[in-house]
């Protein structure tokens, strides 16, 4: 309720209302594997102390819980077809 005030609204939430429902909707289409995670997993999980310091300074974050509560209501999915990209993961370190 409090981002669509903000005219953030979560289109997608109706249809897909989890990271279950992701992979779901991917598999569905067809897609061989298909992983989800939120973005604030994804941020806490892969990119190093010393790159999340380096990305909260870009732009000073007043709020590091609004910041956070945004993370965790969005989401990446990667979906792989055949054999070529099987090695493809969702969560490989960045800025080590």
């Amino acid at each position: 309720d409090n981002l669509r005030r903000r005219g953030c609204p979560l289109l997608g939430l109706v249809d897909c209302p989890d990271l279950a429902a992701q992979v779901a909707r991917c598999e569905v289409a067809g897609w061989d594997r298909a992983n989800a995670d939120d973005l604030l997993t994804l941020y806490n999980r892969t990119l190093s102390p010393r790159e999340r310091a380096r990305v909260e300074g870009l732009e000073r974050l007043d709020e590091m819980e609004e910041w956070n509560l945004m993370l965790s209501h969005y989401c990446a999915v990667l979906a792989v077809k055949g054999p070529i990209l099987a090695h493809l993961q969702l969560h490989a370190t960045i800025g080590g």
